[in-house]
Order: C-alpha cells, then structure tokens, then sequence
C-alpha cells in the first residue's frame, strides 16, 4: 500500500506540490495526469525518494520513503523510477544493460530472463546493439526492460511511451500494463496521452499547479470530471445551450442536426477524424465541438443537442 498524505514540495521558492493526498493498493494502476508545470515528474520523484518534501509524509507498506537528507543514496529499494531521459551506460549492449542486475549464478536463467524482457519492450532484434546507437524511444525500452528486470514492487513511469510512434505505443502499452498486471507490480505513471490512461488505468489523480484536483475510479473521473480543467484533459469539453439550459458535453455526448429553422449554432470548421469528423460550431460568444459522421461545410446552420 502507499500512502500520500498531504505533501507539500517548494523549490527555489516555488511551491511545486501542494497538499497532495491519495491511497494506492497493492497491484493497483494510477496515472498522474495535468498539464505541462502541474508536478507529475515531481510527485514521481518525491515518491521514489529523490526529493525531500517540506510537508506531509509518504508511506510505502508500512514504512517511511525519505529523501536525500535521510538517505546516502536516494531511491526507495524496492521501487523503480524509469525517467524520460535514460542513464544508461553508453557502451553496453541492450543485453548487457538489462542484465546488469539480474543473479549471475544461472547464466541460462539469467539469459531467459532478458529474452523475456526483450519481448516485453518489444526490443529482441536490437539484443546486441550498443546503447549509444539506439535512439531516444529504444533508450527509454531498454531503461524500462532493466527497472522491470530488478522485480519492483512500485514502478514508477514518467512518460514512458513519449518517443514512440503510434504503432509502437500501442503495441507497447498492451505489452508493459499485461506483464505488471500478471506481476502485481503497483505502477503509477505521468502521461499527457489519454490513450495511455482510459484502457489500462484503474485510477487517475489529477494536478493542477501542484495541487490535487481530484482521484477517483479512471471511469468516475472521465464520466463526472470536478472541474472544466479535468474534462479539457480528456477531449474537447463544450458548454452548450439546450432548450435554455447550459450543460457541459464531450463530442460524442452531443448531436448536429442540419436544419436551419431550428437551428442554435453555425460550423466554422470541418476537421477529418479517423472515424467521422469534429464539427467545430460556435453559438453565441463560444464554441461547441461535436463529432459528426459526415462533413458539414462552413456556414451552415445547424442544430446541436445532447444524445
């Protein structure tokens, strides 16, 4: 279990946490989600036990996490933090980084170890390549293969799938939360990609300017968000006027209907999706964005509504 309670964090001056709170079971999944300056990368290493927190407390089954002050070499043992930039060693191979930690007393075990990590990270072509040869996406492979390599109890991803192309990511995503999940490693992870959250994250916390928005079930925060901050997060999220009164919607909630005689809003622009289009319409001094099945030319009047 961990638990953070009320944890504040200032540096150079600045409060960069503020009073954040939550609860984290064990095997359990959470992304920490905000905008860019919000505390994700900060949170994660306070955490792991890199910062030294000026109020509060974190605890981690039962025990005390501390910072660099209490600690010769910063970094809760049996946690694991993959940075979006690796320290690795330049002149390894994948094979030799991921192994680096792993028990030399069965040299087949050890050597099955890696294939299976390879695979989790999608990296067994590159088995042989030298670190310094790989680009920044295979680096931030090979510093997750060898986080999972020293069995973590809590791992901790910051970023982890920000260099990848959308077809690695996907693939990658199913690989990495299938092996934590069979592991019942703890994972909490900073993202501002909403795919990595809505398919594979039980819970969500979200930060805004340090402090804690709103946790909650990952459906509960998606389906009621507490703020128009929150919803932003996710989708697009307009304030529409229906039959004289004002509800908030996702694309998807709402409807566009071309009829001129009843309409409340007018397209100012089409834009193609992979399935469908967004309908950007504005009504009133604001706009609404609604997905739509087919294109709809600008200028037209139309009516929006919820579903």
């Amino acid at each position: 279990m961990l638990r953070v309670q009320h944890i504040d964090l200032i540096i150079d001056g600045n409060h960069i946490l503020r009073d954040v709170s939550f609860e984290l079971g064990a095997g359990r999944t959470l992304a920490v989600i905000g905008r860019s300056g919000s505390g994700k990368t900060t949170l994660l290493r306070a955490i792991y036990g890199l910062c030294d927190i000026d109020g509060g407390s974190i605890e981690w089954n039962g025990g005390m996490v501390l910072g660099p002050a209490y600690n010769l070499v910063p970094g809760h043992e049996r946690m694991k933090l993959v940075a979006q930039e690796s320290d690795l060693m330049p002149y390894q191979t994948v094979t030799q980084s991921i192994a680096q930690f792993l028990s030399r007393q069965d040299h087949e075990a050890r050597m099955d170890r890696v294939r299976n990590l390879l695979q989790v990270v999608m990296l067994e072509s590159l088995a042989d390549r030298s670190i310094h040869s790989l680009s920044g996406g295979e680096k931030q492979r090979v510093a997750l293969a060898r986080a999972l390599a020293q069995d973590p109890k809590l791992l901790l991803l910051d970023e982890p799938f920000s260099h990848l192309d959308q077809h690695l990511k996907r693939n990658l995503r199913e690989h990495v939360f299938t092996y934590v999940k069979a592991h019942n490693i703890t994972t909490i992870m900073s993202t501002h990609d909403i795919e990595d959250v809505l398919g594979y994250c039980e819970h969500i916390l979200v930060l805004r300017e340090g402090q804690n928005l709103q946790f909650d079930a990952t459906d509960l925060v998606y389906s009621k968000p507490q703020s128009e901050y929150t919803a932003q997060l996710f989708d697009w999220y307009s304030q529409v006027e229906v039959d004289g009164g004002m509800h908030q919607a996702y694309p998807h909630e709402l409807e566009l209907i071309i009829d001129a005689h009843g309409s409340n809003a007018v397209v100012q622009a089409c834009r193609k999706q992979r399935i469908g289009y967004l309908i950007h319409c504005t009504q009133g001094d604001h706009t609404i964005v609604v997905q739509h099945d087919k294109a709809v030319e600008v200028g037209t009047a139309v009516r929006v509504g919820l579903i």
